[in-house]
């Protein structure tokens, strides 16, 4: 994947070559400096579950991104992933 600044204001995807994964960097206007990589995450029973929904429904509404409520972070990271790629 090719380094690329979305057309999303704040959002940067890049492949991290260590990890050999993508990853996307968010400034937020609330949360600040974000850096997510994709990963296959099993969110049942995570003690950061509460704060990584919070995360995800601000940035969602900060980009004016629209996703269906009531979704796991992982299932919510994938579809930010999916929007900021194209």
């Amino acid at each position: 994947m090719d380094r690329k600044v979305g057309d999303l204001l704040g959002v940067l995807v890049w492949r991290s070559v260590p990890l050999g994964v993508d990853a996307v960097i968010f400034v937020s206007e609330t949360h600040g400096i974000q850096v997510w990589y994709e990963h296959e995450g099993d969110c049942t029973g995570c003690p950061r579950h509460d704060e990584c929904m919070l995360f995800l429904s601000d940035f969602v509404r900060e980009m004016n991104i629209t996703l269906p409520e009531n979704r796991n972070p992982t299932e919510v990271a994938d579809e930010i992933f999916r929007t900021v790629k194209e």
